[in-house]
């Protein structure tokens, strides 16, 4: 460090007698003073390292602090309540978070628990609404299967009725002819003496009463079959027998309407789990439902066939009157009818379009007025 500073020609120094300097002379000389400033600079120099390192040793000391006590009153509050979400997220609600704080977090917190109890305690009442739902479920169910029943039986029964009245007509027939036999046996045997050729007829007769009595022997079974009241009853079936059974049924009432049946049946139908009751049952309500669209005479048109689809179909087609279109959709409702007859319930296709969902297959109805009308019976195939 050097300064330089000018020595000025004062009065004092231009009167004194010690000197001898004109007073003209305004600069008496320089003084020049220089100094080492090295010892100073190191000391400078180390104090300022020393306050960087205490600055620095500061900060971390601070940032330290701070840390510990955002990770205790900030980061682990919040994980905390971001693993009791998760917990409540998977289903768990006996999950609770301890406050340890009454800031911010520790009232999210707090907020959180009672929130977690409300859900449990909802939960648990949504629980015992589930069961009492499933309980009135079951009841619901169980009405309705027995409304069902009922109205299934209610429409066997009308048809029954409609058999029995074609039944007496075909049984009595028979009968007749049983009858006649009989007295003219009597009447023979009546006499004082009966040759061989007398008993050959006898033989002859007593054949054609037993063919007589089997047929109406048949009828009768078949009749009782569909009026067997018993519950469901899955077994191996052939749809062509049952055909067969449903036609012979409802053979009276063919006859009496003068009635041509074309039979297209496949024989090698693959075979099908049913109620055989039932699945003749809704035959023979399909059949005679055609049968009566064509009361002065037609033709009914039977056909049973293999679908790709592990399914069979059955084809009922008649040439009756047809159905309207805008009564199509209404046909498989119940008591819905167009027919004027007070014996008709109108319950025989929505009965039979129960059993058929009920048996995992469909019912469907084509139908041109005038022309005709088409069933579609569609039955899954017993599972290889």
């Amino acid at each position: 460090l050097a300064v330089i500073t000018p020595i000025y020609n004062e009065p004092d120094c231009y009167n004194a007698s010690c000197h001898a300097h004109p007073k003209e002379q305004r600069v008496l000389g320089v003084l020049d003073i220089g100094m080492s400033l090295v010892d100073v600079d190191n000391e400078l120099r180390t104090n300022q390292v020393l306050s960087i390192s205490f600055t620095i040793i500061a900060i971390l000391c601070i940032s330290s602090i701070l840390t510990l006590f955002i990770h205790r009153l900030v980061t682990k509050p919040v994980k905390q309540l971001v693993n009791g979400t998760q917990e409540v997220a998977q289903g768990n609600l006996e999950v609770e978070i301890s406050v340890k704080a009454g800031d911010e977090i520790g009232q999210l917190a707090v907020s959180f628990n009672h929130m977690i109890r409300d859900l449990k305690k909802a939960n648990e009442k949504i629980y015992a609404w589930n069961i009492e739902l499933e309980k009135k479920v079951e009841e619901r169910t169980e009405k309705l299967r027995m409304t069902r029943d009922q109205l299934i039986q209610s429409e066997k029964m009308a048809s029954m009725g409609v058999l029995a009245s074609s039944m007496a007509h075909e049984i009595n027939n028979p009968m007749q002819g049983i009858l006649i036999y009989i007295k003219l046996m009597l009447k023979i045997l009546s006499g004082a003496h009966v040759d061989q050729k007398r008993l050959a007829e006898f033989k002859n007769y007593l054949q054609l009463m037993e063919n007589e009595i089997e047929q109406c022997s048949n009828m009768v079974k078949n009749f009782l079959v569909l009026s067997d009241q018993t519950r469901l009853n899955i077994q191996e079936a052939n749809i062509n027998e049952i055909i067969n059974i449903s036609l012979q049924l409802v053979e009276t009432k063919i006859k009496l309407q003068n009635i041509e049946v074309m039979l297209n049946l496949q024989e090698d139908i693959p075979g099908i789990y049913c109620d055989i009751k039932q699945i003749q049952q809704t035959l023979v309500a399909v059949i005679v439902n055609s049968l009566e669209a064509m009361p002065g005479g037609g033709a009914l048109r039977i056909e049973s066939r293999a679908l790709e689809d592990k399914q069979v179909e059955i084809l009922i087609a008649d040439t009756g009157r047809g159905i309207p279109k805008e009564n199509l959709g209404n046909i498989f409702y119940p008591f819905f009818t167009t027919k004027e007859s007070v014996k008709s319930t109108g319950l025989s296709l929505f009965v039979s379009y129960g059993i058929i969902k009920e048996h995992k297959g469909t019912i469907e109805v084509e139908s041109d007025l005038g022309k005709g009308t088409i069933f579609h019976i569609k039955l899954p195939t017993k599972q290889e």
